[in-house]
């Protein structure tokens, strides 16, 4: 579901914004798949809080 006003590029696009500020969140520094996914979830908990 879309704010009102926001196309879908517009909201792919705030995506990729928030998704640049999690580049902590890298499989090259997580050793484990469950380390990974968990910062990952993490992420998406802020993100979706956040809005």
């Amino acid at each position: 579901m879309l704010p009102a006003g926001c196309s879908e590029v517009c909201a792919e696009a705030s995506v990729g914004v928030l998704d640049a500020q999690w580049r902590g969140v890298a499989t090259r520094y997580e050793k484990r798949a469950c380390n990974y996914r968990a910062g990952v979830i993490v992420a998406s908990l802020v993100i979706w809080l956040a809005s």
